[in-house]
């Protein structure tokens, strides 16, 4: 059995914009986990618990839009933001796999 080995060389300046964006994505949206998680707090202590699945705090979530403002909004704007990234690092991997069977 052969064996070999290569390098793919991705360039430092990719980590580091991969690195920022993920520093950035976290800052940004501290504040809508705190709320996201003090809502769900404030569901479990209100006795409105309807069980753990996304569908059941989704629904407590919009029976009580009042109280929660605007976090069905924010969810769905992270989960936006969420999807694009991981768009984006799915079509990086991609690029690294065809540099890699071009190598091969």
């Amino acid at each position: 059995m052969a064996w070999f080995s290569t390098t793919i060389k991705v360039p430092v300046s990719t980590l580091q914009e991969n690195a920022t964006k993920m520093q950035g994505f976290a800052e940004t949206n501290a504040d809508v986990f705190d709320r996201v998680y003090n809502s769900l707090l404030c569901l479990k202590g209100s006795g409105g618990w309807q069980g753990t699945s996304l569908e059941a705090i989704v629904s407590a979530t919009e029976k009580n839009k009042e109280k929660f403002g605007d976090t069905i909004e924010e969810l769905q704007a992270l989960a936006d933001y969420l999807q694009k990234f991981v768009t984006e690092i799915s079509e990086k991997d991609e690029e690294i796999k065809k540099q890699i069977n071009s190598v091969g």
